[in-house]
């Protein structure tokens, strides 16, 4: 869903999460994006988008 709402890639603490790599889950979504920043509240969790620019490649 975090996809839908912003184009890029799961990444950070979320990206970590994703791959069982650490055991908590977190209630921030972070996704990577190499256009604009923002944020949505969806329910009881918060999906944040970072705009990386040329950066946020992979």
């Amino acid at each position: 869903m975090a996809l839908a709402l912003f184009p890029g890639y799961i990444a950070f603490s979320s990206a970590l999460r994703l791959y069982d790599l650490i055991e908590y889950k977190p209630f921030t979504i972070f996704v990577a994006t190499p256009r604009k920043s923002g944020e949505k509240e969806i329910g009881e969790y918060t999906i944040k988008a970072l705009a990386l620019g040329e950066k946020a490649v992979g």
